[in-house]
This record gives structure tokens, C-alpha cells and sequence, in this order.
């Protein structure tokens, strides 16, 4: 009984250094947004979420927003939360699409299709908008304002090219 306690509280330590550092690195990740950028798929963060779910048994529950250097100004939000399946515990993914004036123009769920099917969505989206130096926000206002000077920068751009 004595080792089983010793056991239980070396797994209990080993757990907190685990959310610790997923918790920092989390922290920083929101902190640093703007001046960090990665690709679609880590910005979206499913597979790590589900990495994490699988290995720690740390599920995520996460709202992120996402935009893209040189964007034409849409963005997307991803929500990240833990889902069974079939008695197995898993984290999903539901995704909208915001157009440049923050309107929904469509969403979909890796709930509703199998892990190859949603990575050809977040891929189609990616070329369809030009996602590929993301950049993840905390809130809806920063994403659109983002965007907003993205799309606003390549206007200018595009008027001083000759013709």
C-alpha cells in the first residue's frame, strides 16, 4: 500500500510538470501571435490536441483565431474540444470561415468526416485563401483587425505595380 502511494504521488507530480508545460507553452503561444507565425494544420492544432489526448491524457478546450500574412482579409476560427468516440475519449475540431467583413461564408467538423478528409478541407481552404503564414489570435477582433491590415497592405501593393 505504502508503494502504491508513492506511486500515485510521483504520477500525480509528473502530471502537473506535464500541464504545466503545456499550460506555458499555451500562454506563449497567445502571447506571441503576431510576431510568430506557423502553417494552417499547427495553427488549427488538432493533431497536437489530440496528440496530447492520447499520450498525456490532457485534452484541450481551445478558441483560437486565425489569419495569414497576405490574406485577402477572411479568416477562420478553430475550436478544439475533447469528443468520444465509439468509448474512446479524442479531442475535434470545428472550423468556421469568416469573409473579410466577418461574416460566416461556411463550416464544417472533424466530427462529421475521417482525418484525411479534414485535412484536405483545411488544405482547399489554405489555397482557397491564402492561409500560409498563420498567425493565431485570442479573440475574433484581433483576427478581422489583422486581416483587415492585410487585406488593406496588398490593395496598396497591387495600385503601385506598373501595368
Amino acid at each position: 500500500a505504502k508503494n502504491q502511494i508513492l506511486y500515485a504521488n510521483m504520477q500525480q507530480k509528473e502530471l502537473s510538470d506535464i500541464y504545466r508545460t503545456i499550460k506555458r507553452f499555451k500562454e506563449e503561444e497567445l502571447l506571441h501571435g503576431i510576431g510568430m507565425y506557423t502553417s494552417l494544420y499547427d495553427a488549427v492544432g488538432l493533431s497536437k490536441a489530440k496528440s496530447n489526448a492520447l499520450f498525456y491524457n490532457v485534452f484541450e478546450s481551445s478558441i483560437r483565431y486565425i489569419a495569414a500574412d497576405g490574406a485577402d482579409g477572411g479568416f477562420i476560427r478553430a475550436v478544439i474540444m475533447p469528443e468520444e468516440i465509439n468509448g474512446k475519449k479524442t479531442e475535434r475540431a470545428d472550423i468556421t470561415v469568416f469573409d473579410a467583413d466577418g461574416n460566416i461564408v461556411s463550416e464544417f467538423s472533424s466530427k462529421d468526416m475521417n482525418a484525411k478528409e479534414f485535412n484536405r478541407k483545411l488544405s482547399d481552404l489554405k489555397a482557397g485563401m491564402g492561409l500560409y503564414r498563420c498567425h493565431s489570435f485570442d479573440t475574433k477582433e484581433k483576427a478581422a483587425a489583422f486581416a483587415r491590415d492585410q487585406r488593406e497592405a496588398k490593395k496598396r501593393v497591387r495600385g503601385q505595380m506598373p501595368r
